[in-house]
């Protein structure tokens, strides 16, 4: 499996202004090998790859590189390595324990910057058989994640929305979404042609999913943005319009509520009325007992990941099945899930933090995902926390103000009434992380069963597909 082929198509550059050549962390190489913060690690620990070397297909190569922060190396309870530190780049590394003759100076190797040991990663990481035997280790794309989930767990819960933070609006079983999906994907043929990229315009929801593995199982690009806020619309139409601009899209997938409260805006927009309009909820029924699998691989793109837009134009990320692949078979070794989880959160699905680690993440170790929309934690923090309660949530998280709201605006009453003992990771991550607001969590909650070992602070990027770098788990931040 060539699961980090092409790891991102962008330079990573660290605080201190070094540059990481991700295009040539597939050819065994470090273009910065003193770098404190950033470093390759290969797997397994006492092999040796060469430059250009293909990784094959072997399910231990499903997390063979790792782009992890200098506070990864550090942990104690991880096995450790050293890597050589005066590698150019394009030579062969060896990974093996820490004081191994360097087999370029024959000498022990140390670690740059006074670090004295280097966590094995790639080893330590990769997928054990004992942790793929539900989840699809053979599988280099989401589409073979899908249909390794229709295979093992057909009527398993997959998703669940939640309305209102309590009331549950829908949900999809594997078999459902497998169905779904390849009906969306079978008509979108229809319309487009493989690698051409889609527009998704969904609101929080499950049609979102449907759609979003819909264009996998086309072969095309998902591209998911948000629906301009009609309150809004001076700055969050021409973002849409200049996405759909930038990734070259023709076709949007909606759904007919949205396709009906955006024609007034086409008038503003064009463009976008000129592109080709597909209300997924009105698909036609197609015949999926004869579908054919798409053919994609890992190098494949699968969808487009853009920034916010913020401070500059939105920008793209391409990833592919292999980037995402190998990043979940990361996380589920990090992040200790199981068929015995349940994710619980309120993150957008168009931003990679909610798509990869709240709705993907659940489906590649097999347990249901519940989510709700933003608004709806936004206007009543509370609900989350009472989601967590009601379902046992156990993998449940998001950027640091989230936690902050919920120390501000859960009163003592509702305190009373939430039991957070199931939460076992309470990731915190995609913003500056604050350890008082953690700290304030932890001791507003603590009655409600809430452990400081739970807290995950963790650091990401979409040019790295999502998860990069954190610690142990069950350890206090």
């Amino acid at each position: 499996m060539q699961a980090l082929k092409a790891l991102c198509s962008t330079r990573i550059s660290s605080k201190k202004g070094r540059n990481i050549s991700t295009q040539t962390m597939h050819k065994c190489a470090i273009s910065d090998a003193h770098h404190p913060r950033f470093r390759c690690v290969l797997s397994p620990p006492g092999s040796v790859h060469k430059p250009q070397q293909n990784l094959g297909r072997g399910k231990n190569n499903a997390a063979a590189w790792h782009i992890v922060s200098a506070t990864l190396y550090r942990q104690k309870r991880l096995s450790y390595t050293s890597v050589c530190k005066g590698i150019d780049v394009g030579e062969a590394v060896l990974c093996s324990p820490a004081g191994t003759p360097c087999p370029r100076h024959n000498t022990p190797q140390t670690a740059p910057h006074g670090l004295d040991q280097h966590a094995a990663l790639a080893s330590a990481m990769t997928p054990t058989k004992a942790t793929v035997s539900r989840h699809s280790a053979q599988t280099d794309t989401l589409v073979g994640m899908l249909e390794h989930a229709l295979e093992h767990a057909p009527d398993d819960l997959g998703y669940r929305f939640l309305a209102n933070g309590k009331r549950v609006e829908a949900t999809l079983s594997y078999r459902r979404l497998a169905h779904s999906a390849s009906a969306i994907g079978a008509w979108l043929r229809q319309h487009t042609t493989p690698g051409s990229p889609v527009l998704l315009l969904y609101p929080p929801g499950l049609d979102f999913l449907s759609a979003f593995f819909g264009c996998l199982c086309a072969s095309t690009i998902a591209v998911p943005v948000y629906p301009p806020d009609p309150t809004r619309l001076g700055r969050t139409l021409p973002r849409l319009q200049t996405i759909a601009a930038d990734a070259g899209a023709t076709v949007v997938l909606t759904t007919s509520a949205v396709e009906s409260m955006f024609r007034f805006v086409l008038d503003q927009a064009p463009d976008l009325a000129a592109m080709t309009w597909l209300c997924t909820d009105q698909a036609p029924d197609q015949d999926t007992d004869h579908w054919q699998p798409p053919q994609i691989s890992a190098d494949t793109p699968a969808f487009l990941q853009y920034t916010s837009g913020s401070t500059s134009a939105p920008r793209g990320v391409v990833i592919r099945h292999g980037n995402l692949t190998a990043n979940l078979a990361l996380m589920h070794r990090v992040f200790d899930n199981g068929p015995d989880s349940h994710a619980v959160n309120w993150l957008p699905l168009y931003h990679d933090m909610g798509l990869i680690g709240a709705i993907l993440q659940p489906l590649y170790a097999l347990h249901p995902g519940s989510f709700m929309s933003p608004l709806t934690f936004l206007s009543n923090p509370v609900s989350w926390l009472e989601a967590i309660s009601t379902l046992g949530g156990t993998h449940c998280g998001g950027p640091n103000f989230g936690y902050h709201l919920c120390v501000g605006r859960v009163s003592q009453e509702a305190l009373e009434s939430l039991d957070l003992s199931s939460w076992r990771l309470a990731f915190n991550g995609a913003e500056p992380i604050r350890a008082d607001t953690m700290a304030r969590f932890a001791k507003r909650f603590a009655p409600c069963g809430f452990r400081p070992e739970a807290f995950f602070p963790c650091y990401g990027l979409a040019e790295a597909t999502l998860y990069v770098s954190g610690g142990p788990i069950e350890a206090a931040p």
